[in-house]
């Protein structure tokens, strides 16, 4: 049974623990994880300030999702739903739990934002396609150079 529900302070440690993986799937000369007591602080935060949801299977977290819920940085009168972290363990993918993540998301930000973005990795299993079935479109691309 696919369960999602708000995250909690309690879940920051699993959720850092995610992150860890996907420093590693990110594949950058430093990690994205590189500072713990950071990262589990910004966590926190996105808990209790803004959108975190945890998917679990069968009673055990199979997934997480986390947007940034702010006014544009143009336009304070647009209210934004950022996503900046989906992610499901390699255990969960094709659980169906990846799907209501991004779901509950959807619901989320069509109800209370203006705007919803999501980004997805060069490498991502996600595809360009899943989102523009979905009425997104591509307005940016985003390019990194590691100095």
């Amino acid at each position: 049974m696919t369960l999602i529900r708000p995250a909690v302070v309690l879940d920051v440690e699993w959720i850092f623990k995610c992150c860890e993986d996907f420093a590693a799937f990110y594949q950058s000369k430093l990690s994205l994880a590189g500072n713990p007591e950071y990262g589990k602080q910004f966590l926190e935060n996105m808990i209790l300030n803004h959108f975190v949801m945890i998917g679990e299977v069968n009673g055990e977290r199979a997934g997480f999702i986390a947007g940034l819920v702010s006014p544009h940085h143009f336009n304070p009168n647009i209210k934004q739903l950022t996503e900046l972290l989906w992610w499901v363990p390699e255990k969960h993918r094709g659980s169906g739990v990846g799907m209501k993540l991004y779901d509950e998301f959807m619901a989320y930000g069509e109800s209370k934002c203006d705007w919803i973005t999501f980004t997805l990795e060069e490498n991502s299993p996600i595809k360009d396609t899943f989102l523009l079935k979905r009425g997104f479109r591509m307005t940016e691309r985003a390019y990194l150079k590691e100095c």
